[in-house]
């Protein structure tokens, strides 16, 4: 889906990077049982994440749309990969 979907803004690319690397790394506190670390970082993570829904009513994004590959989607990136037209 990257291949038809439109890039998404810098921002919101960068927020959903401290994202997982918020999460990576309340998981190894988990792990470690280091649970008042793991709270702090679920905190960060419940902030990162409204900020990025925020980010994404300013760009107009939406996560769901274009979620879901379908057959027509694979056929239509090979006809444009192989220049053989695709014909539903």
């Amino acid at each position: 889906m990257r291949l038809v979907r439109p890039a998404l803004p810098e921002e919101i690319v960068e927020v959903q990077k401290r994202i997982r690397f918020i999460v990576h790394r309340m998981d190894s506190a988990v792990a470690n049982h280091e649970f008042e670390k793991a709270r702090f970082y679920h905190d960060e993570e419940r902030k990162e994440q409204e900020n990025l829904r925020v980010l994404g009513e300013k760009y107009h994004v939406d996560d769901r749309v274009a979620s879901e590959v379908r057959g027509e989607d694979v056929e239509t990136v090979i006809a444009r990969w192989s220049e053989y037209p695709y014909q539903p």
